[in-house]
């Protein structure tokens, strides 16, 4: 493991009322799509993931200089852009 300022962090994301938003392939594409992002602009260390249907787990370690909130960003991002409003019930908890 790198040594950054950031410990690592145990996130879940859930989908609004739990709907089963990641059974789609194509919606499982753009979460780690927005991993891989995140991880080549090097932002954040993604360690391990698990993709369930209504959320998803990941432990990651945010580089030096990064806020918290701006290693949520991109994915937060990239659900709203894709158009589809299933993507945009995703919240931090």
């Amino acid at each position: 493991m790198i040594r950054f300022d950031h410990d690592l962090q145990f996130v879940t994301i859930t989908n609004l009322n739990w709907l089963p938003v990641l059974n789609n392939d194509f919606h499982k594409q753009i979460l780690l799509e927005a991993f891989g992002h995140r991880v080549k602009l090097k932002k954040v260390s993604i360690y391990a993931f698990v993709i369930i249907p209504n959320h998803f787990h990941v432990i990651w370690q945010l580089h030096d200089g990064i806020a918290t909130a701006e290693g949520y960003e991109y994915s937060s991002a990239s659900f709203y852009e894709t158009g589809n409003d299933d993507l945009g019930f995703w919240k931090i908890t």
